[in-house]
């Protein structure tokens, strides 16, 4: 906390004119007074001393008036002002990066949820293409070869904990996606699937895959509209 007493002007020449003014008009009223109290018993025989002491008293107090707000006025303007404006300019700077570190924050998490709605895309994307060239070239479906979504936990986790409008959306999306596996699961097991049952794991795989990319588009298209709003409000 500040101290008050830094804000007294006594450490520069305008600090220093209003000290004085306020010194010299005190003064001056304090002598007048001072003399009229002293003679306040027999003032009809110091009129003339008083008559002349009072209208130098007024003229310092006046003098002193003048001086003490003309200082106080200078030191103002030229000192505490731009001060005041460097404060309040810092301040301004200091709201405006907080508010733009709670944006981000807020910002991120929407966005580490589009990317891991990217990565799920590109992973199904990725199965559906093994599958396709697998099978279309007469190989054995091999699943081992397409690399695991770990992260897949982690986006489900983000939208219940960071957008919970979201939540109805990603239960019909790991439904498809829990299809999806299903599909492969079985066709795994198949020792030696025929060709109609190679035709339907293709064009099932294909159909999931269509779906779940809608699906993500759906959910990217929810999702900005809930990032958008969240830094208005932020």
């Amino acid at each position: 906390m500040n101290n008050p007493l830094s804000y007294l002007p006594t450490d520069n020449l305008y600090k220093f004119m209003a000290l004085s003014g306020v010194a010299i008009a005190i003064s001056s009223a304090y002598l007048f007074v001072s003399k009229v109290y002293e003679y306040k018993d027999n003032l009809l025989a110091h009129k003339a001393e008083l008559s002349f002491i009072s209208p130098v008293t007024q003229a310092g107090v006046a003098v002193g008036t003048v001086l003490a707000g003309l200082g106080f006025y200078l030191w103002y303007v030229r000192i505490q002002q731009p001060l005041d404006k460097e404060i309040k300019a810092k301040a301004e700077i200091a709201i405006a990066q907080t508010r733009k570190d709670r944006e981000d924050l807020y910002l991120s998490k929407y966005q580490k949820i589009y990317e891991e709605l990217t990565n799920l895309e590109n992973h199904v994307n990725m199965m559906n293409m093994q599958m396709i060239g697998d099978i279309g070239y007469g190989r054995k479906f091999n699943a081992k070869e397409i690399p695991t979504n770990l992260a897949y936990s982690s986006l489900k986790m983000n939208v219940d904990f960071h957008t919970p409008e979201l939540s109805s959306d990603i239960q019909s999306l790991d439904a498809m996606y829990l299809e999806f596996g299903t599909v492969i699961g079985e066709f795994i097991l198949k020792i030696n699937p025929t060709e109609k049952e190679k035709g339907d794991f293709i064009v099932n795989g294909t159909v999931l895959t269509k779906k779940i990319a809608k699906e993500i588009k759906n959910l990217k298209s929810k999702l900005k509209t809930l990032a958008n709003a969240s830094t208005k409000i932020v």
